[in-house]
Formats: structure tokens, C-alpha cells, sequence
């Protein structure tokens, strides 16, 4: 019984900065939900090191917060930290250069991580590849789905038309029988 309360009183005396961390409720019972993928998610303060907010990388994809160091270290660049489920892996300092090689940044794959690693410099050019044509399947999707929308538009457009078209040809075809009937009344008036 104490247990369901004093998560209660947790919820309720935490501060905005919790948020992205929620209560869940299973069979088992209680427990503290941590949702990374949440943008409004903020962990609490870390000595020595700065929070970066989730965000979109330029493909469009939602790459949650992670810790940056706010010193730095000269020779090495730092490798931010990943998501593992709720789990946070901290990152680590990797050399700025290694002859012969080229640092692919590590990168989430449907929500799962795959780590950087040093490939052989030749690999570059099939990296910078890769990176190129990714790119430019992100702005193809993009530029389906605005032509997509372009296209509901224009359907759109067009059934409003059809419609005013068959409004027309109503009024039309009431003006036409108005027509008959104004033409019998006047042959009628001018047979008496």
C-alpha cells in the first residue's frame, strides 16, 4: 500500500524537468517508465557534462538526448552515448584520427543502435556514397508526398468542379423546361 502512494507523491512533487519519465502499471504492479524517444524528455542535471535534446537528423529521423562532455579532449572526439530500450549507454572518447581509416558514426536503425566503428580509408568513398544516395532518397520520399498532396488537391479540385458543372446543367435544364412552359403559356395566349 505505502508503495502506490509514495509513487503518487513522486509524480506529483516532480518537476517539469522529468518529463518523458511517466508511471506504468503491469500485472507485476508499479514501475517508473523512462521514455527517451520522448522530445519532451530531460534527465536530471549530470556534473561535467551538458544534455543535448533529442532531435531530427537530416534524414528525418528522431534521434533522442544524449550527454556531451562540456570539457574537451585534445586529440579525441567524443562519441555520444545511445539509447539500448530505456537504458542509457554512456558514450566514450575515441582518437580524433587513426592513419588509414575513417570514423562511420554510429546510428539508429529502427529505434536499435548500431555502433560507430573505424573502417579503411578505400570504404570512405562507398560511405560518403551511401550517405550521398540516402540523402537523396529522403528528398525523393519527400518530394513523392508533396506531389501526392498536390495530386489530392487537384482530385479534389476537379470533383468540386464536376460538381458546380452539375449544378449547372440542373440550371440549365430548369431554365430550359421554364423555357417550354413560357413558350405553350404564349401559344396558348395567342390561340384565344
Amino acid at each position: 500500500m505505502l508503495t502506490p502512494i509514495l509513487i503518487l507523491a513522486a509524480s506529483l512533487l516532480s518537476a517539469p524537468a522529468d518529463a518523458g519519465v511517466y508511471f506504468g502499471i503491469t500485472p507485476a504492479g508499479w514501475h517508473v517508465v523512462v521514455d527517451p524517444w520522448s522530445p519532451a524528455y530531460r534527465p536530471p542535471a549530470r556534473p561535467g557534462f551538458t544534455w543535448i535534446a533529442g532531435h531530427y537528423d537530416a534524414w528525418g529521423r528522431w534521434i533522442p538526448g544524449h550527454w556531451l562532455p562540456v570539457a574537451a579532449r585534445p586529440g579525441y572526439v567524443w562519441v555520444p552515448g545511445y539509447w539500448s530500450g530505456p537504458t542509457y549507454v554512456d558514450g566514450y572518447w575515441r582518437p580524433a584520427y587513426r592513419a588509414g581509416y575513417v570514423w562511420v558514426d554510429g546510428r539508429y536503425d529502427g529505434g536499435h543502435w548500431n555502433g560507430g566503428y573505424w573502417a579503411p580509408n578505400a570504404y570512405s568513398r562507398h560511405v560518403a556514397a551511401e550517405r550521398y544516395h540516402a540523402r537523396e532518397d529522403w528528398h525523393d520520399r519527400a518530394e513523392d508526398r508533396a506531389d501526392a498532396r498536390e495530386d489530392a488537391r487537384d482530385r479534389a479540385e476537379d470533383r468540386a468542379d464536376a460538381r458546380e458543372d452539375a449544378r449547372d446543367r440542373a440550371e440549365d435544364r430548369a431554365d430550359h423546361r421554364e423555357d417550354a412552359r413560357d413558350q405553350r403559356e404564349d401559344r396558348r395566349d395567342a390561340r384565344r
